[in-house]
């Protein structure tokens, strides 16, 4: 097999991997958008009260929203990969950033102090609890990080092209 076979067919399979990662991923933020959904409820439902704080409730809810965007973020970044754009162009690149961003964002908003007792949100036919004292996930920050040196790497890898490019 020669080189660009072998290139060719890696190609392919990453454009394949990349496809049915945005599937998954696009599957995955469903329930994300569920509890959005639940949260804007509950403060329509339960508003502001001396358990609740106003700052609480756009705290939780732009932390969903900023969740939404980073998971949006990289499903298109994924998809546009598995449709046949390079993942090098500064548009790819800045996707991947921007959910970085949005990623850090939300775990801030997640030291926005919550309420001071549990609260249930009643939904019929589903009740969801709104727990005190939640402690924020270090998993954003990770992942914001990882996207942040991805984004460097690629920016890097953007100017290698370029560069052999040039050279042919």
């Amino acid at each position: 097999m020669s080189i660009d076979e072998r290139s060719e067919k890696e190609h392919s399979r990453a454009r394949s991997i990349a496809k049915n990662g945005a599937v998954l991923l696009a599957v995955l933020s469903f329930p994300v958008l569920v509890i959005l959904l639940t949260k804007v409820y509950g403060y329509r439902i339960i508003g502001i009260t001396a358990d609740v704080t106003g700052a609480y409730w756009l705290a939780t809810i732009l932390d969903t929203i900023c969740s939404l965007a980073g998971l949006v973020l990289i499903i298109l970044y994924l998809y546009h990969f598995s449709s046949g754009v390079s993942p090098y162009s500064q548009i790819e690149i800045r996707l991947l950033a921007i959910s970085g961003i949005a990623f850090a964002l939300s775990w801030v908003l997640e030291y926005i102090p919550g309420p001071t007792k549990d609260i249930l949100v009643m939904a019929r036919p589903i009740t969801v609890a709104i727990c005190a004292y939640d402690q924020p996930s270090l998993l954003r920050v990770i992942l914001s990080v990882f996207l942040f040196c991805i984004t460097g790497i690629l920016r890097y890898a953007r100017v290698l092209k370029e560069d052999s490019e040039s050279i042919l």
